[in-house]
């Protein structure tokens, strides 16, 4: 520290015990008188000058910091305290007993725990719904604030599956799906977990048939995600282990579920899109099944709407591969009115061909969003394919339209002739069993 300086090497010794105990309270002016202006010890005492400044302020900064928190939370404190009261004791318009007033209406009765929950953790959105003028939303919102405070997970399944994932989960994303729990992870990105569960199946098919589909779900979300097929939803397997069954579908226990960023919204909600969006779209969606069949052998089976999603960009994913099957392997789970030929759960074998009908399908559906039913004939359960075929005359894009409609009629020969030559078999398979003579 005090090389090149005037003191001789003992009073050195002495000068770094000094430096050691009270340099840090000594001036500039007071280090240059001691050390015979050394200018290396000029600038230590300097930057330890400056440091202590720095460490001064800094700390004061500090406390300023924690004292607005305070403060802050305090205020926070008194805040929701006359918001409590002002809801449970009344003011100019007491919000809970109208909110409960529009329940009861509606055949519901709230159990005091459940209101505690909903003015602990909803008394915004409490307050604006029963701030609504009108009868029909204030019911239909009342409605769904209730769903979502009655179907949070229990706190215990909650804080499990915050510690083993980092994820914050909330309650079911939306009435129709309960399995599927909107989710924020450890970024700050909008999640869904996707609970594995066997109510959504057909009840037609076997429990083992049933666990097969599950553990094939799980394979394909694998592989998918492993091969970084572009638009697919990327899903990363989770164990869950459910400790409170409030709100959800499954039983206590450990579950298998599906993690995925949470998209905008799913063409199945969209207004009506320009032709140019579905062009975009139908392309993306084709090469993005083309690479699915090539990469690992997987038909998905249930390209529709619902289960097309779009990012903040504008982009097409399919999603929601719970249906895919290896190629000629029995198809379980389908949509199986948006085809225009009858498939068998449990039976009909999957068919690279059967996702392009759909996507096609899907399209025609999409280009007149009002029409959709008219897309069947009355009383039918399967979509008409010349209604189909005739819907893609209204695209003003030649090149789109003669594209579609040669996809749409190439794929649905392929299916027809798959779907004959199983029906030929089957009737071999039984002229084979029949008695060849009136003595056998």
């Amino acid at each position: 520290v005090l090389s090149g300086t005037v003191v001789e090497y003992e009073e050195k010794i002495v000068a770094r015990r000094m430096i050691i105990r009270i340099l840090p309270s000594w001036s500039v002016g007071e280090i240059q008188e001691h050390f015979g202006c050394s200018e290396p010890c000029a600038k230590l005492a300097k930057d330890i000058e400056e440091a202590e400044e720095r460490r001064r302020i800094a700390e004061a900064e500090e406390r300023r910091k924690d004292r607005e928190l305070q403060l802050a939370k305090i205020q926070a404190e008194l805040e929701m305290a006359k918001l409590n009261m002002k809801m449970q004791e009344g003011s100019d318009k007491n919000y809970v007993e109208r909110f409960e007033k529009s329940l009861s209406k509606q055949g519901k009765t709230v159990h005091p725990s459940l209101m505690s929950t909903i003015i602990t953790r909803f008394s915004t959105r409490l307050i604006a719904i029963t701030s609504c003028t009108s009868e029909k939303v204030l019911d239909e919102e009342c409605f769904n604030l209730y769903f979502d405070a009655a179907n949070l997970p229990g706190s215990l399944t909650r804080g499990t599956i915050l510690r083993e994932h980092n994820i914050s989960v909330n309650g079911p994303l939306n009435p129709t799906y309960p399995n599927i729990l909107s989710a924020v992870d450890s970024d700050g990105t909008p999640s869904v977990i996707k609970l594995l569960t066997y109510a959504e199946l057909s009840v037609s098919c076997s429990i083992e048939a049933r666990r097969e589909s599950i553990d094939a779900e799980i394979k394909a979300c694998a592989a998918i995600t492993q091969q970084k097929l572009d638009g697919l939803v990327h899903y990363r397997l989770v164990t869950v282990h459910v400790h409170d069954t409030r709100g959800l579908t499954v039983a206590q226990g450990e579950w298998n579920g599906l993690l995925a960023p949470q998209l905008m919204y799913s063409l199945a909600v969209t207004p009506q899109l320009n032709q140019g969006l579905l062009k975009s779209g139908y392309l993306r969606i084709k090469q993005a099944l083309e690479e699915l069949h090539t990469a690992i052998n997987l038909v998905h089976m249930d390209v529709k709407a619902a289960n097309v999603f779009v990012n903040h960009s504008g982009l097409w994913f399919l999603g929601d591969h719970g249906s895919c099957r290896s190629a000629m392997s029995p198809i379980f789970t389908a949509t199986v009115d948006l085809n225009p030929y009858k498939l068998i759960l449990g039976k009909t074998p999957a068919h690279f061909s059967m996702d392009f009908v759909q996507l096609c399908v899907m399209i025609a559906m999409l280009l007149d969003i009002k029409e959709v039913a008219s897309l069947r004939d009355e009383g039918a359960v399967y979509v008409n394919a010349t209604k189909v075929e005739n819907r893609f005359l209204e695209i003003h894009d030649t090149n789109f339209r003669d594209l579609i409609s040669r996809d749409f009629r190439d794929n649905l020969k392929l299916v027809q002739d798959h779907l004959a030559g199983l029906e030929a078999v089957d009737r071999s398979k039984e002229g084979d069993a029949m008695p060849r003579n009136a003595e056998d």
